[in-house]
């Protein structure tokens, strides 16, 4: 039974790389020289909090062909700022270069997941914390949770809304020429057409590059894209 075991762990696509548990003091941690996060001070207080309130339910990743810490240096810091002895570890068994793919990808792959604000609305909404750098992070989600995201006014609301209604509103300085052009343009094809866009730029003496439908003249009057149809321009005044 385990020749048989060993031998799907073999052979399976998934290798294990984890070669045991244990823990450790933090100053015997060492520190990963290729490590490229930045902790600032409100992530250690929500994670201080965090670890007052709840305690360790990760622990820290130890390659053991190198000794780095491939994950947890916040954690290990932490710990040892507070007088902590002991920190759980798991180790794992990676060649240099695949510690070094681990490093670059762990946390961006986690950053990959799409959020599904409602289902995070309700969680929050039932989450309280007494620590206040917790607290501050927990309250800080609830805000960034309020607004929903075009895909769920989209499911909302039977494609009633579309992306453009999500554009920044943006003020420009150009020629009195190029505004009637891209005025001109805008009412023509909705402002969607790049090919009429250059056409209608070069008429003007605008200089464009290649292939990016951008302007560049250096004063003029102002105008505005009006959110109601991205790119439509409305004059201003001079004291506007």
């Amino acid at each position: 039974m385990t020749d048989a075991i060993r031998s799907e762990v073999v052979t399976t696509r998934f290798r294990n790389r984890i070669v045991g548990h244990g823990s450790k003091s933090p100053e015997d941690f060492l520190a990963n020289p290729d490590n490229w996060r930045i902790h600032p001070i409100y992530q250690q207080e929500a994670l201080t909090g965090a670890l007052e309130e709840v305690g360790w339910v990760q622990t820290v990743l130890e390659n053991v062909q190198t000794g780095h810490m491939i994950d947890g240096h916040l954690r290990v810091l932490l710990a040892d700022r507070e007088g902590e002895t002991q920190v759980p570890v798991t180790y794992v068994d990676l060649t240099p270069e695949e510690e070094r793919v681990v490093l670059a990808t762990l946390d961006p792959l986690s950053a990959l997941a799409e959020q599904d604000s409602l289902k995070l609305g309700e969680l929050l909404a039932e989450t309280r914390s007494a620590h206040a750098g917790l607290g501050a992070m927990l309250q800080q989600l609830r805000e960034q949770v309020t607004a929903p995201s075009f895909r769920e006014l989209q499911q909302t609301h039977d494609g009633e809304y579309e992306e453009e209604h999500f554009w920044p509103m943006v003020r420009l300085r150009t020629h009195p020429r190029v505004y009637d052009a891209w005025r001109e343009w805008v009412q023509q094809c909705g402002g969607k057409d790049s090919d009429a866009f250059h056409k209608a730029m070069q008429a003007t003496g605008a200089d464009l590059p290649d292939e990016l439908p951008k302007i560049d003249i250096p004063s003029g009057e102002d105008f505005t894209l009006d959110d109601d149809l991205p790119g439509q321009a409305e004059r201003l005044d001079e004291d506007g």
